[in-house]
This record gives structure tokens, sequence and C-alpha cells, in this order.
């Protein structure tokens, strides 16, 4: 499938309005982090419903695509109304992801631009403690619950970092 078979939110949104003129939607920050972010959101039929008649929830990774480099806190909110609204029927084309959700899968599979460079940092620190590159992808996966540091994203790398250099700091300190 291309990415012209998935709809996109707005274009959901705008048949979800088209048929519940009187509707509302809700979205709430659910949970908020240093690295991700998880949006709820909520679809009325009508205004005084007390119960939605639908719900989506979405999660994003700070860093983890292009988009979410800028824009993941946006990003989560689009994803949760569209899973909302795919929920509520309003998938047409028969798909459930939204062309933003699929968007972002094909670009997973490239590094964001902040990774290699990051990925030289910790070599470079690793290199000043006289760590071998085995080493560090062996304590990478250990401490990082078995990710892989050649294809981890930037939230991960970023907290390896972080740890690595705090264990250096550690070290010069005593």
């Amino acid at each position: 499938m291309s990415l012209e078979d998935y709809e996109p939110v707005q274009d959901r949104l705008a048949m979800f309005w088209q048929d519940h003129p009187q509707g509302r939607v809700a979205t709430e920050l659910f949970h908020r982090d240093e690295s991700q972010f998880i949006f709820r959101a909520e679809l009325f039929r009508h205004e005084e419903d007390e119960r939605p008649s639908a719900t989506g929830w979405a999660g994003e990774v700070v860093g983890s695509s292009k988009v979410n480099q800028t824009s993941a806190l946006e990003n989560c909110e689009t994803s949760a109304l569209g899973r909302g609204l795919a929920n509520l029927g309003y998938a047409s084309k028969g798909v459930r992801p939204s062309r933003e959700e699929m968007r972002r899968v094909e670009s997973a599979a490239e590094p964001p631009p902040q990774a290699p460079a990051m990925r030289a940092e910790i070599a470079a620190l690793a290199q000043e403690k006289g760590y071998s590159l085995e080493t560090i992808e062996s304590d990478f996966r250990r401490v990082m619950n078995g990710a892989d540091i050649r294809t981890a994203g930037v939230a991960e790398l970023a907290e390896y970092k972080q740890r690595l250099g705090d264990y250096k700091a550690a070290e010069e300190r005593s």
C-alpha cells in the first residue's frame, strides 16, 4: 500500500463534523516527560453526551522521527485523534492507521539526523574511557533493555550518553 491509500486525520475529522455538527472532540495530555508524550482523544456525537462515543490513544517519543524532532507533542495529539476517529468508523478506505501514522512508519527506517552525531559523541566518550566499541554496544544493550545502539533513536542515545558521562564524572572524582 502507498501513503495515498491512507486518509489524513483532517479528512476524517471533516467527515465527523459533517455527520455530527453538534458533536465535540476533547484531547488530554495524559503523560509527559522529557522523552515522550501520551495523548487521549475523546469523540462525542452530541455535545451533551457524558460518555465519549469513541476514544483514541497515542504515544510519541521525542526525536524518534523527523516530525518528532520538532513537533512530537502536536503529532501525538493528532495521532490520538486519528485513532479515535478510526474507532468511531471514520476510516472509509478501510484502513485503520492514518496517513500521518504511516508516514512515520516509513520514516522510522531512517535514523534521525542527530543520531549519527550522538553515536560519534558516545564513541568519543568511550574511547576516552578506554572502552572498545564492542564493550559499548554490549553495555548499551544491557542498560537500554536490549536496544541496539546502531538503530537506537535520539532519546535512547541521549539517555545512554548522559549515563556514560555520569560514569566518567564519577571516575574523575574518585
